[in-house]
């Protein structure tokens, strides 16, 4: 084996750690060592990362999820409703945290709302114009612009030919550049190509995705595609998978063509144990087979006079072969795409994100900034009139868990937990009733001690 090469030129020189998923849009890090420093790495995030992670700044913040070079997590855009005005912020770092910190102006400019100091010190400012305003007792309406079109840009599919080229290459030891990668290499620095990345359109095989790839995880599929060449589904928060043709043929040199890797929302995900490795589609039964034990701890009732044993299975990802099994019918058959968005594309992007948004999945960085970002000393009044359901969810947490008996946590308690308050681990706020939630807690004269309880246990953690 010679001496490691970048795979998009050549160069032996200044060779970096590629995150092959941007850090900024994973709470974990697959890399690829061999792509050079300024050019190949750092120039990615100038051509599309940057725009790409910009677009998707409010997704970000939701899932917590921000890049490892910044201390703060993304801002976005939003407008708030207050006493009938409308009112811009430009740098949201999480709900309504403009209250008693900032100055928000009107879109005309005309109108001003902050603190009463802030506004008073404002030049020009006669103090017979200023209106104090309980916001206590104010209703605040909030508009969030979700840049969905994101999805469908050429930012985008670059984005992803890069995750699905790098990845493809890790997975193989492929380092150094080859021709056979021409096109894709070509399609991530300059684009222009549109015949290189598809969104996926076969309605079968999106919900296959969608069953498997869910709250906010990202996952990668490499296959042998009916035209005998190598392409990647990458599926990216579990809001649209992308087709991507990452060579017309086989290449000699790779010896893994059938691969699959989920990254949760968690950081999970990214250990070679938790990947699906194989030659072809014909390996993936006796990878399977061999990730199984006869294990006469659950012996079966005899049959025919035969004392039979249960197959159990070892490996704790054997979901993966069975879900390559479950979809090689379509891959077949080859999958359907378009290389721009539809109407049909559109409607499931839009879906899929508001699941996502309606969805909460408890992870311990959540509920760390949660904590961190919310409870402080002082006493915890919690306003009913401007509370979001996202915001309930996590109070009723804090508050239960100051309740229970727990004390030590780890991620197998904090998931049991969850799983006995709500009956399940992905939460829908649309099925289930936080006003309810919400009504209990303020029932309780302590709530807000036990909420600070639970937070001292979350912050201990």
């Amino acid at each position: 084996m010679g001496e490691p090469k970048c795979i998009y030129c050549g160069t032996s020189k200044d060779l970096s750690d590629s995150d092959i998923i941007p850090d900024a849009l994973t709470a974990s890090r697959i890399i690829n060592k061999c792509v050079c420093h300024v050019e190949h790495n750092s120039g990615m995030t100038k051509k599309f990362e940057s725009e790409v992670a910009e677009k998707l700044a409010f997704l970000l913040n939701y899932l917590n999820i921000k890049s490892k070079k910044s201390n703060h997590f993304p801002t976005y855009e939003a407008d708030y409703v207050i006493a009938g005005i409308r009112y811009h912020d430009k740098k949201v770092v999480k709900e309504h945290d403009f209250i008693n910190k900032k100055i928000l102006w009107s879109e005309n400019n005309e109108s001003a709302f902050g603190p009463y100091e802030k506004i008073e010190q404002i030049k020009k400012t006669n103090k017979g114009d200023i209106e104090q305003i309980d916001i206590n007792t104010q209703v605040i309406e909030s508009h969030i612009p979700l840049k969905y079109e994101v999805f469908f840009s050429e930012a985008m599919h670059r984005q992803v030919a890069k995750i699905a080229y790098e990845w493809y290459c890790l997975k193989n030891k492929v380092e150094d550049k080859y021709e056979d990668f021409s096109d894709i290499i070509a399609y991530i620095l300059d684009g222009g190509n549109d015949q290189v990345v598809k969104m996926v359109t076969d309605k079968m095989l999106l919900d296959k995705f969608s069953e498997f790839c869910h709250d906010g995880s990202h996952a990668m599929l490499a296959y042998i595609d009916n035209q005998g060449g190598i392409s990647v589904l990458v599926d990216i928060f579990g809001v649209a998978v992308y087709d991507i043709k990452v060579c017309k043929h086989i290449p000699t040199f790779c010896e893994n063509n059938c691969i699959l890797q989920k990254i949760n929302i968690d950081g999970s995900g990214n250990r070679e144990r938790e990947c699906l490795c194989v030659h072809d589609y014909n390996d993936i039964v006796s990878d399977m087979i061999n990730g199984m034990s006869e294990s006469t701890d659950f012996p079966a009732q005899e049959i025919g006079g035969l004392q039979c044993h249960v197959m159990m299975p070892q490996n704790q990802h054997i979901n993966y072969n069975l879900f390559v099994l479950d979809i090689l019918h379509i891959l077949g058959k080859g999958v359907a795409g378009i290389h721009s968005g539809n109407q049909y594309v559109v409607d499931f992007v839009l879906n899929q994100l508001q699941d996502l948004l309606n969805t909460d999945v408890i992870h311990k960085r959540g509920l760390k900034r949660f904590v961190e970002d919310n409870i402080g000393s002082d006493e915890i009044k919690i306003n009913e009139e401007n509370i979001g359901e996202h915001s309930i969810f996590y109070y009723y947490i804090l508050y239960k868990l100051g309740e229970s008996e727990i004390q030590a946590l780890d991620d197998k308690v904090v998931e049991q937990f969850i799983i006995n308050l709500f009956n399940t681990r992905k939460i829908d706020s649309r099925e289930v009733n936080m006003r309810e939630k919400l009504e209990e807690m303020l029932r309780e004269e302590k709530y807000s001690e036990l909420i600070k309880l639970g937070a001292c246990k979350i912050r201990n953690w």
